[in-house]
């Protein structure tokens, strides 16, 4: 990701190669400001999902489960949170994430932090009887520019307390 505010979490000292652990997810949570995480979202690639159903915190005999699946139509599962959510935020499987042990394989994005611009004007629609004439047909053509980029510049270290980076675009670095 090309982002000069991205923050990347650093992975565990004994983290085995090709996983994410509940401490990764823990980290990626405290680098989002906390007035972000409302709006923030997970993203990942399909491989990482096996390793979220492994995911729990010990608590002496017993263990916590980081990840919450979805449970079913009508309680919440289904139609609050399809792909199950991490911290109680929504999780969104997209293909464009890298490969699962990749910088960028989760992502927790606050993308209300993105800036989107548009061309005035809108869509620009055309069409043509002429490019294929000969059977009968017309070619339709729209046209959408838009450019968008991250609306901080660098990541923040707060005022008081430690001094860990925050920001509303953070990834776990390769495994």
């Amino acid at each position: 990701m090309n982002c000069a505010a991205l923050v990347e979490t650093s992975k565990e000292a004994d983290q085995d190669v090709d996983t994410v652990v509940a401490e990764n997810i823990a980290e990626m949570w405290n680098n989002m400001p906390a007035r972000n995480r409302l709006k923030a979202k997970w993203y990942i690639i399909q491989d990482v999902e096996p390793q979220l159903f492994k995911m729990a915190y010990k608590m002496g005999t017993a263990a916590v489960p980081v990840f919450m699946p979805p449970v079913g139509v009508g309680t919440g599962g289904l139609v609050g949170s399809p792909n199950g959510t991490l911290f109680n935020r929504p999780i969104q499987t997209i293909e464009q994430c890298q490969a699962l042990g990749e910088s960028g394989d989760i992502l927790f994005l606050d993308l209300s932090q993105y800036l989107i611009v548009e061309k005035t004007g809108g869509i620009d629609a055309s069409s043509s009887i002429h490019v294929r004439f000969l059977y009968d047909e017309q070619t339709f053509k729209f046209t959408f520019r838009m450019d968008g980029q991250p609306m901080w510049n660098s990541a923040v270290t707060p005022y008081k307390g430690t001094a860990v980076t925050r920001s509303p675009y953070v990834t776990l670095e390769a495994r």
